[in-house]
């Protein structure tokens, strides 16, 4: 554990127990779509299913069936 999330739990477990419960679910989803990320990476077997990915969106970006991420949609 790096030293500054050593500090930040440190600091709020000094915290109330109701204040406490929210940093921890703030954190925790943070968390989760960097741990559901790795789950999949997991899943998969072999690089090859990355490769098929990445050849079937850059035929969809070629045969023009993508649009460009707008942020402010989201």
């Amino acid at each position: 554990m790096t030293k500054l999330l050593e500090e930040a739990i440190r600091k709020a477990s000094q915290l109330p127990p109701d204040m406490q419960d929210r940093i921890g679910a703030a954190i925790l989803a943070e968390m989760e779509p960097d741990l559901a990320w790795e789950a999949t990476l997991a899943r998969t077997e072999s690089l090859e299913v990355l490769d098929q990915w990445a050849a079937e969106a850059l035929a969809n970006l070629q045969a023009g069936r993508t649009e460009p991420l707008d942020p402010e949609v989201m």
